[in-house]
């Protein structure tokens, strides 16, 4: 099982300017942001979404997932926060190297806080400062 850090809950919280915050008695906690909508993107099927997402769920009242692919201003309007994620890309298969990433690219319509791990952040937001250097 892919063990992630209680930051990663606290950064989306804090991240989603919905004024929900989590406790101030620093016991792990949400309060309010247990509230948050949260809409993991990733590949359906793989272990990180199933981690990812059961994660969410014990911290979240409302988890969607969706393909990264799909991601889009349309997919993302009931949620808070967005956490996208891509396929791991190291270690490579050292027979079948490649960067196999989905493409996804979002306007400057799209609004929503987002948490980006692995690689897949540098094929979202093409129109900001986030991308590959």
């Amino acid at each position: 099982m892919l063990a992630l850090p209680a930051q990663v809950v606290v950064a989306a919280a804090a991240i989603a300017g919905t004024g929900a915050a989590p406790a101030a008695d620093g016991g792990g906690e949400l309060g309010d942001a247990r509230a948050l909508r949260i809409l993991y993107a990733g590949v359906p099927g793989d272990a990180r979404e199933t981690a990812f997402v059961e994660f969410l769920r014990e911290h979240f009242e409302s988890v969607g997932s969706i393909a990264v692919e799909k991601l889009s201003t349309a997919t993302a309007a009931g949620y808070d926060v967005v956490v996208a994620d891509g396929n791991r890309l190291y270690p490579m298969d050292p027979k079948n190297p490649s960067i196999d990433l989905k493409s996804t690219s979002l306007g400057p319509d799209f609004t929503r806080p987002i948490v980006m791990i692995s690689a897949q952040g540098g094929t979202i937001q093409h129109h900001t400062k986030i991308d590959w250097l």
